[in-house]
C-alpha cells in the first residue's frame, strides 16, 4: 500500500478534514495519522477561520505561522 487518504465531516456543511498521503515510500497510515496528530488540536480555528476570519485571527497560538 502506497496511499491513505482521510474525509471528516462534522458540523459544518464541508468536510474539515480531507487529507491524503499519495505514493508513500514508507507507511501512509502512519504519515497520515500523524498529519492528523498535527492537525487535530487546531480543528476549531480552522473551522472559524472559515466562518469567521475576523475571529479566527485572535486563535494564533505561539509558534503558528498560520491557523
Amino acid at each position: 500500500m502506497r496511499s491513505a487518504g482521510l474525509a471528516v465531516a462534522d458540523r459544518v456543511p464541508w468536510p474539515v478534514v480531507d487529507f491524503r498521503v499519495d505514493w508513500s515510500g514508507g507507511d501512509p497510515i502512519a504519515e497520515l495519522s500523524a498529519l492528523y496528530e498535527r492537525w487535530s488540536p487546531r480543528e476549531d480555528a480552522y473551522v472559524l477561520s472559515a466562518l469567521d476570519a475576523g475571529r479566527a485571527a485572535g486563535l494564533r497560538r505561539a509558534g503558528d505561522d498560520r491557523l
